[in-house]
């Protein structure tokens, strides 16, 4: 519940959702760790898509 509710939270100038979310982290991230966001990033948005 607490994950959903980060999610939808997350806005970046009104846009929310897990690629905001994704996006949002990429760029405060180190940069050691960027790639591993992205792809979480692109797996949850494929999960999110999949389950559509």
């Amino acid at each position: 519940m607490k994950y959903l509710a980060l999610v939808t939270r997350a806005s970046n100038k009104g846009e929310g959702g897990v690629l905001t979310l994704t996006s949002l982290a990429h760029n405060v991230a180190p940069l050691h760790l960027k790639k591993g966001i992205l792809f979480l990033g692109m797996l949850a948005a494929g999960f999110f898509f999949g389950e559509a």
